[in-house]
């Protein structure tokens, strides 16, 4: 392997000490580890901007999550506004209502911690 050869598989200029290095290491070994070295860069680049997408992706689950919360919350209230003001809920209503607060919510309409 010549000093053009290096340079160019490099991708950039190499002392005189590199040279008489890579002089003793078999030729096809360099080239062969240079490949897979570019090939590990680009698995990098691809596995960081995977890494990206993911913690969009997780933001923007959170975000949904504390939406759903928020209206679970609103839910609780109204309903607690209603049971203040002798307001008779129907019971489908308040099925749906409690279904989602339970699944959104630390506490009950009850007031009664949830099991889980």
């Amino acid at each position: 392997m010549n000093r053009e050869e290096i340079i160019q598989a490099l991708g950039y200029e190499v002392s005189e000490t590199e040279l008489e290095q890579i002089g003793h290491i078999d030729a096809d070994l360099v080239i062969k580890l240079l490949e897979t070295y570019r090939e590990y860069s680009v698995l990098i680049r691809l596995k960081n901007e995977l890494l990206t997408q993911i913690a969009r992706l997780n933001y923007e689950l959170y975000e949904t999550y504390m939406d759903v919360h928020i209206t679970a919350i609103r839910i609780s209230g109204l309903l607690s506004i209603l049971r203040l003001s002798n307001v008779n809920i129907p019971d489908d209503v308040l099925e749906r209502a409690n279904r989602i607060m339970d699944g959104y919510l630390m506490i009950s309409i009850s007031g009664d911690r949830k099991d889980s």
